[in-house]
């Protein structure tokens, strides 16, 4: 029965349009304990076709969003509260086989309507992908809230943490 298993695992991994998922960042938060991950989608061939990102509280994903291969340099709203887009995922470069440039635009300010940037490249390494600023790899960023008057109006900054 084992084998039978393993064997059916074998051919329904390698059937095409089969897709797995590589973790590429863990983001988490001063303002509660929710932890979002991000996906990077690969096809048999481990090339690049899609995103997804979960949210988990106390480590239970609590929302799963699939957001396919539409990324380009309109970008994809990955926070929206009330009518704010306060967090953006954008590219204007990425390709499936090597990836490219992104950028994580985020609402500084939400009385201004002033925002900020995280810049950062999705590479390729062999068969897997990983997240960089600079030269620097990143697995676990840290998002601070902007506050006025106790109350959070945005985010202040984004930190590599490891």
């Amino acid at each position: 029965m084992k084998k039978f298993i393993l064997c059916l695992l074998l051919v329904l991994t390698s059937l095409p349009g089969f897709s797995k998922e590589v973790e590429l960042v863990q983001i988490t938060n001063d303002e509660d304990n929710a932890v979002a991950k991000f996906y990077a989608l690969l096809d048999e061939h481990n090339d690049l076709i899609g995103l997804s990102g979960k949210k988990f509280i106390d480590g239970i994903a609590v929302e799963v969003t699939d957001y396919g291969s539409e990324l380009d340099s309109e970008g994809i709203t990955v926070k929206k509260l009330d009518e704010y887009n306060v967090v953006i995922l954008r590219s204007s470069n990425i390709h499936a086989s090597y990836g490219g440039q992104l950028e994580l635009d985020f609402l500084y300010n939400g009385i201004t309507g002033s925002r900020g940037s995280f810049e950062m490249s999705l590479e390729r390494e062999g068969n897997t992908w990983k997240l960089y600023q600079g030269k620097k790899s990143m697995t676990h960023i840290h998002m601070y809230s902007k506050k006025k008057f106790w109350k959070t109006i945005g985010i202040k900054a984004i930190k590599i943490i490891k």
